[in-house]
């Protein structure tokens, strides 16, 4: 791996130099983030702690306010299960991805115990004469039917098993025994089941799936059942507290809902969230930005949210519903697309937030939307403050502030460029009227560059300068004027700018291609 160092002259006659710095031994730590809810949480015995699996650690949260309690000892390797030991309510057992028996010590929070060997076995039991049965045939076989099961659910005290399919049905079979088991169907979802949980008295059976809805049955009565609506995510898992008083809903979202058999909210577990996706997209389109007020980073949260989080602390700042619109969960068969923040911006100060939505279910006409947020210090959280429908046809590529180092509120101006060839600049204007005092933005200038694709956009860092891409061409603009001062292009090398760095005063331009190294443009651009 290489670094870059770049170092200035002090005379006038700037001399500047880039050296590469060899680094060999680099190493990757885990600050904080990660998944929650990989594996199902377990409940302590008196439901007031509940005990999060992430990754080799144990994490322990309060059920009544979602603070973090306290952290067991690492496990050797990831560990992908936890249960309390049968005979001891102190002591939780973990079992990890490489076979390993873990003991945890409730009280110290320490491993006490240790059981592993070169080799794992599947053992199966008679129920009747305790033998153990040596060979093991699994049958997977689904018969003529479209239903296939999902999850599986064994009742806490009756020879009862739940099983869910991938049409939304859920199956009760009893007298598992008998030569005809006897079966009762309870259908809600639309969607496959994901997860099936009976009450420690077996009186009720939750089930959830990608509805984001929660739905709670009475086993004796299947026309009778309540639900808990509107959920930030589709449900992954299901744990129930030992007394029934607390139900935790995993969700995909990274977050864990506790709620009590009322289906009431007690609290929320989640300190880093993402969006829903298909596979084929990123969970984070706007990647990573730093905001200069709080140090914490900036990025996409849930579905059409952003969040900004804190890695010193390990925590969620607080999280902002930029679309104002509902999750919209999918249907069968058909994929439904939701509204994504693509792209944000924070001024020099955080005082001022932009962001760009998108939506393109390649359908209906894409939807583009460019919004300002100015942070209120009083409410201590960004509000709306301007929106602009269709900045650019097809989307946007590139969204930057322009450095302002007198911070003055009167000057702050951005940029962004589209995939209508085209950029634009964005300017806070002055009320319009007397009686009015809220500023909004609008667009100062366009232009483009002889029909060329626009990639990439950034200033210089004293913001007297605006670089923008035009397929390999770099060409440099007074941001105030909109006027094009100068363009650099390749000889040989005619790929495409994909990327701007702003390295210092002195140097200020690199401009990125995915097949040339880079293109270093020096100091003074107007004579250049």
């Amino acid at each position: 791996m290489q670094l870059m160092s770049v170092r200035n002259g002090m005379n006038s006659s700037v001399s500047s130099s880039v050296n590469l710095i060899e680094l060999d031994d680099l190493t990757v730590k885990r600050k904080s983030g990660g998944s929650i809810v990989d594996q199902r949480p377990l409940f302590s015995c008196d439901g007031e702690s509940l005990y999060i699996i992430w990754k080799n650690v144990i994490k322990v949260c309060s059920t009544q306010t979602g603070d973090f309690v306290q952290e067991f000892e690492p496990s050797d390797y990831k560990i992908v299960g936890i249960l309390m030991h049968p005979d001891n309510m102190h002591m939780i057992i973990g079992c990890t991805e490489k076979g390993q028996l873990d003991f945890w010590c409730c009280q110290n929070n320490i491993i006490t115990r240790k059981l592993c060997g070169s080799k794992i076995y599947v053992l199966l039991f008679d129920i009747e004469n305790g033998t153990c049965i040596k060979s093991i045939y699994i049958l997977h076989k689904t018969g003529n039917t479209s239903r296939l099961p999902t999850c599986i659910a064994g009742h806490p005290i009756e020879e009862c098993v739940a099983t869910g399919d991938n049409t939304g049905r859920v199956v009760v079979w009893r007298g598992l025994f008998q030569t005809r088991p006897y079966t009762a169907v309870f259908h809600w979802h639309t969607l496959p089941v994901t997860e099936i949980m009976f009450s420690k008295s077996g009186g009720h059976m939750y089930t959830g799936g990608s509805e984001c809805v929660l739905v709670k049955w009475t086993l004796a009565n299947p026309q009778h059942k309540s639900f808990l609506p509107r959920l930030s995510a589709p449900i992954k898992h299901l744990t129930i507290a030992p007394d029934n008083s607390y139900v935790a809903v995993s969700m995909l979202d990274n977050g864990i809902l506790i709620v009590n058999p009322q289906k009431k909210q007690t609290t929320v577990i989640q300190n880093f969230t993402w969006g829903i996706v298909s596979s084929s997209k990123d969970l984070f389109p706007a990647g990573l930005t730093v905001d200069p007020r709080t140090g914490c980073l900036v990025l996409n949260s849930r579905t059409g949210h952003v969040q900004f989080y804190n890695t010193h602390t390990k925590n969620l700042l607080y999280n902002i519903n930029i679309t104002a619109q509902n999750f919209l969960t999918q249907e069968r068969d058909v994929i439904i697309v939701n509204t994504e923040v693509t792209k944000i911006a924070l001024n020099p100060d955080g005082t001022w937030m932009a962001t760009v939505e998108e939506r393109n279910d390649k359908v209906s006409y894409i939807e583009v939307r460019l919004k300002f947020w100015r942070f209120d210090w009083n409410k201590q959280i960004y509000i709306l403050n301007t929106a602009i429908e269709l900045p650019h046809e097809n989307g946007v590529n590139a969204l930057q502030f322009q450095p302002n180092k007198t911070l003055n509120d009167d000057k702050w101006l951005a940029i962004t460029t589209g995939k209508d060839n085209k950029f634009k600049l964005w300017i806070l204007g002055q009320p319009s009227s007397v009686q009015e005092e809220t500023r909004q933005w609008h667009c100062h200038a366009k232009n483009d560059y002889r029909g060329l694709t626009i990639t990439d956009a950034g200033f210089s860092m004293d913001g007297s300068l605006l670089a923008i891409g035009f397929h390999s061409t770099l060409t440099i603009w007074i941001p105030e004027t909109c006027k094009l001062e100068n363009s650099l292009t390749h000889i040989q090398y005619d790929y495409p700018i994909t990327s701007y760095m702003n390295m210092n005063a002195m140097l200020p331009i690199f401009a990125f291609s995915r097949k040339c190294a880079f293109c270093c443009c020096f100091s003074d651009f107007l004579t250049c």
